[in-house]
């Protein structure tokens, strides 16, 4: 998990056609004919997309999964979406463009990373504006993704396709926060560009939090589409 707890700039969908327009991911399914066995392969679409009233019974999968596995869900308020999922619903537009915010909280776009449409695979939170001293303690993106799907890529094509978001809205970079060891996050930076920034030390835990830097338009990794590209290949 990256980015701590902390939530529209855009509506739709920002889909992801792996391998040729941006990224695709290759699942097989075999199908089994009277003459003998005829493979064929079907193209798995990546989408980041606001939280609507069709992805209630999703979403609230989603949640469940982690509060079974972590006993609690601390990203967004899980119990009114539990609740009044309509009421949530209006919660994450008011704080996606900015409405009775308390002074330390920026406005934050809550995204989930659909496969097909349809499986909520997790959840990727996007501040694009961190004044100080809020930049101090958190970066533009916090992200988590479902305990049944980790290990699968997913983190790293849903973080590409934030940058390709990001760069969209004319910003030059992502800052992006990791508490503690957490090499699984690091690698998923570091596959979209991103390098250490600097290392701080909590006061009172002493738990480290490490700074990492995702420049969008850097030479040798391209923009974010061709960065998108070069994950699948």
């Amino acid at each position: 998990m990256v980015g701590g707890t902390d939530p529209s700039r855009k509506s739709g969908r920002h889909a992801v056609v792996f391998k040729r327009i941006a990224y695709k991911a290759r699942e097989d399914h075999i199908e089994r004919a009277t003459l003998g066995a005829l493979a064929m392969k079907r193209v798995a679409t990546l989408t980041l997309e606001e939280v609507t009233e069709p992805l209630a019974a999703q979403y609230l999968a989603m949640v469940d999964e982690f509060t079974a596995a972590d006993g609690e869900y601390p990203y967004n308020d899980a119990e009114t979406a539990r609740q009044d999922f309509s009421t949530f619903i209006r919660d994450l537009r008011d704080e996606a463009n900015g409405v009775d915010l308390p002074p330390d909280v920026v406005a934050q776009t809550t995204y989930v990373l659909l496969l097909d449409g349809e499986r909520a695979l997790g959840e990727f939170r996007f501040r694009p504006l961190l004044p100080p001293p809020y930049r101090s303690n958190n970066g533009h993106v916090g992200y988590n993704v479902r305990p049944s799907e980790r290990g699968k890529g997913y983190a790293t094509r849903g973080l590409a396709l934030l940058c390709e978001e990001a760069q969209e809205l004319g910003l030059n970079g992502l800052s992006l926060a990791v508490d503690g060891n957490k090499p699984a996050s690091v690698r998923v930076i570091e596959k979209n560009c991103g390098t250490l920034h600097h290392t701080v030390s909590d006061p009172q835990s002493g738990e480290p939090r490490s700074w990492y830097w995702i420049a969008l338009l850097k030479a040798e990794c391209g923009t974010a589409a061709n960065r998108l590209d070069a994950l699948s290949s």
